[in-house]
């Protein structure tokens, strides 16, 4: 019963890490407005970040979460890995690979190609997402079936970002209102939505910023979790991001904590280093 509990916490968390970046800073909300991104600034851009974060449920390690950007010359690559880990790693051998580069543009954006790899004790798994001019190219193996391909195709459009594109996005190009809006992404076989909320932090420091985050799935799910998802909702997860300024000049939000509701209670995930071109950084 364990082996299944941790496995569900661990597929839970793939969703939840590539994606409780998202969308904080850069909503859909009518009244926000994306911050520019010079010419100049896009190319002066030289960053390496390395993000890592601790994974707890019941008070015990049971994964790992590794977030690498590179910023250069107005383009990004990004690279992610998840792995069971402490207690995890004894009930599951799951891994997570994840890769995304793309273009830097002036108020966005733009992906060129998305990669995830899966490997289980059950065997691998392979996604990647070529985006074109209007079009969206999927491979996947197992492959995707064909009643799954159509629901995709209907929520899918080059708007809808793999979650590690929109990591980049959201730390690069913000708003004055974060924790407000909805964000729809895609992982190659699934379309899920986020929604935010601000969350009060009066028994959190001041300097740290908090929203509340829901995940809806919406196609590529199985029958199960969106009849369960019309029965009883998702919940809403809660964040806390730090500001920190890259290039002596440009602030970027990072995640330093999240606390996931689950079925074994809250899921904790917690920023353990942050190494921002080889020197580390205190928050």
């Amino acid at each position: 019963m364990l082996n299944k509990k941790i496995k569900s916490i661990l597929n839970f968390l793939i969703l939840m890490l590539a994606t409780f970046m998202l969308a904080i800073s850069f909503s859909l909300a009518e009244d926000s407005v994306n911050k520019d991104i010079s010419i100049e600034n896009r190319y002066n851009l030289n960053e390496q970040i390395y993000l890592n974060y601790s994974v707890r449920s019941l008070g015990l390690n049971i994964a790992n979460f590794e977030l690498d950007i590179n910023l250069s010359d107005s383009k990004y690559w990004a690279n992610a890995k998840i792995k069971a880990k402490g207690i995890g790693g004894i009930f599951s051998k799951t891994e997570f690979t994840y890769g995304s580069r793309g273009n830097l543009e002036k108020k966005t954006i733009s992906p060129k190609f998305y990669s995830n790899h899966l490997s289980t004790k059950k065997g691998r798994g392979y996604v990647s997402i070529a985006y074109r001019a209007e079009l969206l190219t999927i491979y996947a193996l197992p492959e995707n079936n064909k009643e799954k391909e159509d629901l995709l195709a209907i929520h899918l459009d080059t708007k809808t970002k793999d979650p590690l594109s929109t990591i980049i996005e959201i730390s690069l190009y913000t708003i004055d209102n974060p924790c407000v809006g909805q964000w729809k992404i895609t992982d190659g076989r699934q379309v899920f939505s986020l929604v935010f909320r601000k969350l009060d932090l009066n028994k959190k420091a001041e300097d740290l910023i908090g929203c509340e985050v829901k995940y809806t799935p919406i196609a590529g799910q199985s029958d199960k979790e969106l009849e369960d998802e019309k029965d009883n909702p998702s919940p809403y997860h809660k964040i806390w991001l730090s500001k920190i300024k890259i290039n002596n000049q440009m602030d970027i939000l990072i995640p330093v904590m999240i606390h996931a509701k689950t079925d074994l209670g809250i899921t904790k995930i917690e920023l353990d280093d942050i190494t921002i071109n080889d020197i580390n950084i205190v928050l």
